[in-house]
């Protein structure tokens, strides 16, 4: 009897699961992708795309494509919930999807720390698909970017190229506050050549019509706000009847399983493993594990556990100017770095192409 594996989302794990399918099918199968998106952004060349230095489509993973180079069927449609009773996914075009396995793979929403009100626009970062549209879409000249992390040093670098004026609110927590000293200056040197307002004094507390307020009444003009200040979970994983972890993602073994269902595997932004950062290196890397544990469950094999590396390569862009390299406690500069950056980007998208 043909069993059935639902891959719901196109995320970065489910993109390199889906390459070790199309390349070791797994007899009897009955394979899905399940996406509300056609165009998946990779979301290490988002920045870039901002910044006009890739088109959307050079920086994203056709969902069709992938799923049918897998011989997996590609359905169109937003999850709105997960059935576990009836092992089915409901979607928003009214199609029920039956599995016996399930993945899931559908990254996160932006985390919002601001009390807002009418007038400003409020972009969250995640998800991408949405983000990138409506950043394409404005003609704004004064935004202001809610997150001091990579992501928004980048995303604040980028959109200066756009003639905006670009304030960056990194909070008292300070600019990439986990780096190491020497990173954080040569972040901090770097958007100052950009001419980014970076403010490290105070966290933004609310916007409006106006703009952005700060702790202490401070107020920055802003028709745009963007958010990028961490992740939380999205509204189909807090519905979820499975174990979590304190912030609401759900929780998985070390073989990326739930503890509660070994039928659901989970991967990415949307999953909690255990002292594992949210950044998309980890879930790049989780995919050919899950590939391998996903096989297993659909064939009655053992799975394996995902050992994550201690630490990662962060590649902070600020083209056409260079990059800013930083591994453990180790950060170095120039334009060797964004040439690095692009080649690793380039050759991620090329897998899929």
């Amino acid at each position: 009897m043909a069993r059935r594996l639902v891959f719901l989302g196109a995320g970065h794990a489910h993109a390199e699961a889906l390459r070790v399918f199309a390349r070791r099918p797994v007899v009897g199968a009955v394979l899905t992708l399940v996406s509300p998106y056609t165009e998946v952004p990779y979301t290490g060349m988002v920045p870039g795309v901002v910044a006009g230095r890739y088109r959307l489509r050079e920086a994203s993973i056709d969902a069709g494509d992938l799923a049918a180079r897998a011989g997996a069927r590609f359905v169109k449609a937003k999850a709105l919930r997960i059935d576990r009773a009836r092992n089915a996914v409901l979607c928003d075009n009214g199609q029920e999807i039956p599995y016996d396995v399930l993945s899931i793979n559908i990254g996160a929403v932006a985390r919002n720390p601001l009390l807002a009100g009418g007038g400003a626009a409020i972009l969250p970062t995640k998800p991408v698909e949405p983000f990138i549209a409506a950043i394409e879409a404005a003609t704004v000249k004064d935004v202001v970017v809610v997150g001091g992390g990579y992501g928004g040093i980048e995303l604040a670098a980028a959109l200066s190229l756009r003639g905006a004026r670009v304030s960056l609110i990194a909070g008292r927590a300070g600019l990439a506050p986990a780096a190491p000293k020497a990173a954080r200056a040569m972040l901090a040197r770097r958007l100052g050549l950009r001419g980014v307002n970076v403010i490290a004094d105070a966290d933004a507390v609310s916007a409006d019509g106006a703009g952005v307020t700060l702790e202490g009444g401070r107020a920055l003009a802003a028709e745009a706000v963007i958010l990028a200040a961490g992740v939380a979970p999205g509204p189909l994983i807090t519905a979820l009847d499975l174990p979590k972890d304190g912030a609401g993602f759900l929780a998985v073994t070390p073989t990326l399983q739930s503890p509660a269902d070994a039928a659901i595997f989970a991967a990415g932004d949307c999953a909690a493993f255990a002292g594992l950062p949210k950044a998309g290196v980890f879930a790049v890397r989780e995919g050919p594990l899950l590939a391998a544990n996903l096989a297993a469950a659909l064939t009655g094999g053992a799975p394996a556990p995902y050992r994550p590396q201690a630490d990662y390569l962060a590649l902070v862009s600020f083209w056409p100017d260079g990059a800013v390299a930083v591994r453990g406690r180790v950060a170095a500069e120039g334009r060797w770095a964004d040439r690095w950056k692009e080649k690793i980007d380039r050759r991620f998208i090329a897998r899929f192409r």
